[in-house]
């Protein structure tokens, strides 16, 4: 049993703090669970990134002076190395403690809802696949099978099938044994959106968005830390989402400013995406009509690859709009 274990707390401290590991039964290793301790006059919850046999060196306590771990919360670790890596990039690069990075990226769920997951045992998904247009099929290929590194991004009039596109890319990298995480704006969670990719996957999905109840969101986090789903879909903080062997993350609408977090750490999901593509070595996939002005400049200078989809699926053509001035007019303006 490691005697002693390395915690990080959810403030703004650049430092971890150590605890002596209680001893008690199963608990012998507790790296990726949270835990209870005392931390001045105030308890808290940490997060363990770390297990030793000896303290520190220049350690400027005697062992007797090292506070125990108060309890351990979790049963089963609810974290890994990806996570304790993730959180250190995201503390350098955002310039936030380590411990406030971890804190936001883990669910505050302290009890699992026993009803998580999504009941599809007996539904056949097998008529929800679209056949493709040629510019979608294009994008697919442009995704899924290039060894381009660079992301890719899918640039299509409102209408124009993106959705069927992200879906498919999906399904391929699926087949190949990895993981996906679909990222959509908060509002766009009740929508057609995510009841397609539910639709389509069926118990492999998790959802994980601020409207879950701590217990239900932690529950799908397991599901997902566990390898039982393997297409993540959600909003921002679903980029943190411990799936096993990523293969390809999905920005849907990336122009929305909800991918923007306003609190600390004030990261914004697509970087988050780009640094985590980067050390999965795995395509990411963004798309809107209407670009933000970052991804614009990248697809501009070739740092990012652009598809486009320029015909509606419905048909019909785009409304003819025209720049009329009104200088020298007077009274208001009638139809």
């Amino acid at each position: 049993m490691a005697r002693w274990v390395e915690v990080l707390l959810n403030v703004p401290v650049h430092q971890s703090f150590t605890y002596r590991n209680p001893g008690t039964p199963g608990h012998e290793i507790l790296t990726g669970r949270r835990v209870e301790v005392h931390f001045g006059s105030r308890r808290m919850i940490g997060y363990a990134v770390g297990d030793s046999d000896e303290l520190p060196a220049h350690f400027p306590l005697a062992e007797d002076a090292v506070k125990p771990i108060v309890r351990v919360v979790d049963a089963e670790p609810v974290f890994g190395q990806d996570q304790i890596e993730l959180s250190r990039w995201i503390s350098a690069f955002y310039l936030c403690a380590q411990g406030e990075a971890l804190g936001a990226m883990l669910p505050a769920g302290k009890r699992e809802s026993e009803t998580g997951g999504i009941a599809f045992d007996d539904e056949d998904f097998s008529a929800s696949r679209a056949v493709l247009s040629d510019e979608q099929a294009a994008a697919v290929g442009g995704i899924t099978e290039t060894a381009d590194a660079r992301p890719v991004y899918l640039f299509g009039v409102t209408g124009s099938g993106k959705t069927e596109v992200f879906l498919q890319a999906a399904e391929a990298v699926l087949a190949q044994g990895h993981s996906v995480i679909y990222l959509v704006p908060e509002i766009s969670l009740t929508h057609q959106v995510v009841e397609s990719v539910v639709q389509r996957f069926g118990n492999r999905s998790a959802v994980l968005h601020s409207g879950l109840a701590g217990s239900k969101k932690l529950a799908e986090w397991m599901r997902i830390m566990r390898g039982e789903a393997s297409v993540v879909v959600g909003a921002r903080s679903a980029i943190f989402a411990p799936v096993q062997n990523l293969g390809l993350v999905i920005i849907d609408e990336e122009h929305d400013q909800s991918y923007k977090s306003g609190t600390t750490p004030r990261y914004h999901a697509r970087q988050v995406a780009m640094h985590r593509c980067a050390l999965a070595r795995c395509p990411l996939v963004m798309g809107s009509a209407t670009p933000s002005l970052e991804a614009w400049h990248q697809i501009k200078s070739g740092s990012i690859r652009m598809h486009s989809l320029t015909k509606r699926l419905s048909g019909g053509a785009r409304p003819e709009m025209r720049i009329v001035s009104l200088g020298g007019s007077t009274g208001a303006i009638s139809a």
